[in-house]
């Protein structure tokens, strides 16, 4: 066996719970039904009706099957720091028992091969460049097969990998700081928003005075020149904020 070599496979298709918009669709070739029935379209046209599973029942057959020998992992996608990896990461969390996430946190990094491949382009640009063998991309495992595909023509190592990788606990950090109230106010920057809690309203944040605003920012754990920055912010933040 080789590095790039393909010996096992997990595929599943997801229950839809709404309809699939419809640039969707045209991307991966997957419909919803009035009675939420997972339909995919062949190249010919045809539609053929998939089983799916509720997606929590999905997750916990994924981890199982990835987390069996209890190694570590490395998931690898393209592009996929931006979306998979934030969106697979929030509905595991919602989804696993409190045993399964020990696991995942312990033992699963994420690595984006957008930022390990040479060259630039999509995923599809590259792996016709490369002459990859027809396949129809954005159809279950095509991506996984081609991102195989690119690693082996391109000499892709595992160090070169490993030395690409973020923990899981970091994706989590940037997808909640993501979500918090401060950020999307442009009150804070990312870096601050891993710190600041989110519970915190943004009427309690505006508030504060400086000096206030200056010890709590500090216990947080913000060094100096971010607080600095995080009162100038606030100095400059639009009036009509503080009617919210």
């Amino acid at each position: 066996m080789t590095f790039h070599e393909v010996t096992d496979e997990f595929v599943q298709y997801i229950s839809p719970t709404k309809p699939i918009h419809a640039g969707a669709s045209r991307v991966n070739h997957l419909y919803a039904t009035e009675d939420m029935a997972l339909l995919k379209q062949s190249p010919d046209g045809t539609m053929t009706r998939v089983e799916t599973l509720p997606i929590k029942v999905a997750l916990e057959n994924m981890w199982t099957w990835l987390l069996k020998e209890e190694l570590p992992i490395i998931l690898l996608g393209f592009n996929s720091s931006r979306f998979d990896d934030p969106i697979l990461l929030h509905h595991s969390k919602r989804c696993l028992s409190p045993d399964m996430l020990k696991k995942m946190w312990r033992l699963v990094s994420v690595a984006d091969m957008r930022n390990i491949l040479e060259g630039r382009g999509t995923l599809e640009s590259r792996y016709l460049e490369h002459g990859g063998p027809p396949t129809r991309l954005h159809d279950a495992l095509a991506d996984c097969h081609a991102l195989c595909y690119l690693m082996k023509v391109q000499e892709i190592t595992e160090s070169a990998i490993g030395a690409k990788t973020t923990c899981l606990v970091s994706v989590d950090q940037k997808r909640e700081a993501g979500s918090h109230p401060l950020l999307k106010a442009k009150l804070i920057t990312p870096l601050v928003a891993r710190k600041i809690p989110t519970n915190i309203s943004l009427k309690e944040y505006l508030a504060m005075s400086d000096e206030q605003l200056s010890k709590f920012l500090q216990s947080c754990g913000l060094a100096k020149q971010c607080v600095t920055v995080s009162l100038r912010k606030r100095r400059e933040c639009p009036s009509w904020l503080y009617k919210l």
